[in-house]
């Protein structure tokens, strides 16, 4: 976007590229969650039983994203009249900053690293020091001592204090 444009935006109200399409993502993500809920609720239909606290969260939420969307509808967009392709690339810049974006797909490696079975500790060690590497430039050190301390209060809390086998 132009620094023209947002200039002549300052003070008054109008939408960001892609947030009418983030609230529609929120929507089905609040939806995903609630059948999900409403599936656990058949399972133990008591109101003491484990869907209580996601049905009202996620229907809270349902609830809330739609009210969103809807006063959205009265705010016009930044991009009004742009061509739709254009629309799209802002809309995907704007829910996936490239941060953002990178940081996904270290995570998305980290999990592909598991599942192809590497062992949790050395996936983890590569991941931590990849994530923090990438958002804490220059600190290597610093970046291999958290991982250790993080690692290491990993490993005390969950295998020695809960009994809990790391995959």
């Amino acid at each position: 976007m132009s620094e023209n444009k947002q200039k002549n935006t300052e003070g008054a109200k109008f939408l960001n590229p892609g947030q009418r399409f983030f609230t529609v993502f929120l929507l089905a993500f609040a939806g995903f969650f609630l059948w999900q809920s409403i599936d656990i609720l058949h399972q133990y239909p008591k109101v003491s039983g484990p869907a209580f606290f996601p049905l009202c969260i996620s229907g809270l939420m349902i609830f809330l994203v739609i009210l969103d969307f809807v006063k959205s509808l009265k705010i016009p967009a930044i991009d009004a009249g742009v061509p739709l392709g254009r629309k799209l690339i802002d809309t995907f810049k704007y829910v996936f900053p490239k941060e953002s974006f990178i940081f996904l797909l270290i995570c998305i490696a980290y999990f592909v690293l598991l599942v192809l079975g590497v062992p949790f500790m050395i996936a983890s060690v590569l991941f931590l020091m990849g994530s923090m590497c990438y958002m804490i430039p220059h600190n290597i050190v610093k970046n291999a001592i958290y991982t250790v301390v993080l690692l290491v209060a990993i490993y005390l809390i969950f295998v020695l204090v809960f009994k809990v086998s790391l995959p």
